[in-house]
């Protein structure tokens, strides 16, 4: 393996394949990270991995692909990684030639037979709350994610809240573990576009709203959305409807029917184009995010770039993102609570409602993908003598 930096670039892999396939958190990471890789530094030759077992080429929506060599496989992960994880046998170089790093980017890990192994822990979900993710997804954790972090030269985390839950379930982990917070990409932010009208009238929004965004997930506490809601037009009749944003990862149709017995106004969208997003985060009056477990929270981060006041639990991870400019309330959030809170926000004017939402700004200001591509490249250098030794 060279040693980057006498003279021979840094040869990087990333695994891609979050975006192939369409996650949604993960995906905005890799999208994110790969689009400030010039910030990885002019020593850093970056390539990318992607694996689907389709037909179709992988997409890769969003990330500028000038420049980046991408290869694509479709070969069923599951027998990656009996090969690469249970019995040892080749390795990620096989496929993308050699690499001094790789990042696997999604909880698990190809075998490597040179390269640093870096390691994306987002969250601990699927085995803190295991009946919030489906029994194949938990069977392939179950199986496969001990010894990713086992063959890991480093792990990456977003939050130090992570990095604890890490420490508490995997005591026996001895690489490295290092905090860097995701980004929140440009286009998010309080700055109304020409646009903005367009889109929002596209989706049938009314003038203004209270808003969530995210995956309608049971351990988001996206099924109190709707109560809370209807709580919330008890307290203040005035309050704005409701908008529900995100894909179904499970709560959809209980969603749905919740809404069809409610007498207050609310609208269900469902998954959106991400191009769509910053335009319905600048129309709502207020933000709710109601979660009970979450790694870092990056919608309410893109809220508060948008300028949109936020109401969201007080679970580790969003204390550490967004204590210095949310209204926070108890996890699991009752749905009178949030109504209260969310009451409180809407009330605010003048200088309270501009103090929290310049907070929120400044807190995204703070967190961009440049900043987190900087860090992670520290984290890649670091994790080379380990590998080495």
């Amino acid at each position: 393996m060279t040693e980057p930096g006498r003279g021979a670039p840094l040869r990087l892999g990333v695994d891609l394949t979050p975006l192939a396939r369409g996650a949604a958190g993960i995906g905005s990471y890799v999208r994110g990270l790969v689009g400030a890789r010039a910030a990885f530094g002019d020593g850093v030759q970056v390539s990318g991995w992607a694996n689907r077992p389709s037909l179709a080429r992988p997409r890769l929506a969003g990330v500028d692909l000038a420049g980046l060599r991408v290869t694509h496989t479709r070969v069923p992960r599951r027998l990656l990684n009996r090969l690469w994880l249970d019995r040892g046998v080749g390795g990620i170089e096989d496929f993308m030639g050699p690499l001094d790093v790789f990042h696997a980017t999604d909880l698990v890990a190809p075998r490597a037979r040179a390269a640093a192994v870096v390691l994306s822990v987002h969250d601990l979900a699927w085995c803190d709350e295991p009946a919030g993710v489906t029994p194949e997804l938990r069977a392939f954790l179950g199986r496969w994610f001990a010894p990713s972090l086992a063959r890991a030269d480093a792990v990456l985390v977003p939050s130090r809240a992570t990095a604890r839950a890490l420490a508490r379930r995997f005591p026996q982990l001895a690489c490295p573990v290092h905090v860097v917070p995701y980004g929140v990409d440009a286009d998010f932010r309080a700055d109304a576009e020409d646009a903005d009208a367009t889109v929002r009238a596209r989706h049938g929004l009314p003038p203004t709203y209270v808003l969530y965004v995210g995956a309608l997930d049971p351990r988001k506490g996206v099924r109190g959305l709707v109560p809370a809601h209807e709580a919330l037009r008890e307290l203040a009749p005035e309050a704005p409807p409701l908008v529900i944003v995100g894909p179904d990862a499970g709560s959809l149709a209980s969603i749905r029917a919740q809404v069809a017995k409610t007498t207050g106004p609310v609208q269900v969208l469902g998954a959106v184009a991400r191009d769509d997003l910053p335009a319905i985060y600048r129309g709502a009056r207020a933000f709710v995010f109601p979660s009970d477990h979450e790694g870092f929270g990056l919608p309410v981060l893109e809220a508060a770039a948008c300028g949109v006041p936020v109401v969201c639990t007080a679970i580790a991870a969003l204390e550490e993102l967004a204590g210095s400019f949310a209204k926070l309330v108890p996890a699991p959030a009752k749905p009178r609570t949030l109504a209260k809170a969310l009451a409180a926000v809407l009330r605010e004017s003048g200088v309270e409602r501009e103090r929290r939402v310049s907070a929120g700004r400044a807190r995204a200001a703070e967190l961009t993908w440049e900043r987190c591509a900087v860090s992670t490249a520290a984290v890649y250098r670091a994790a080379l003598p380990r590998r080495a030794r």
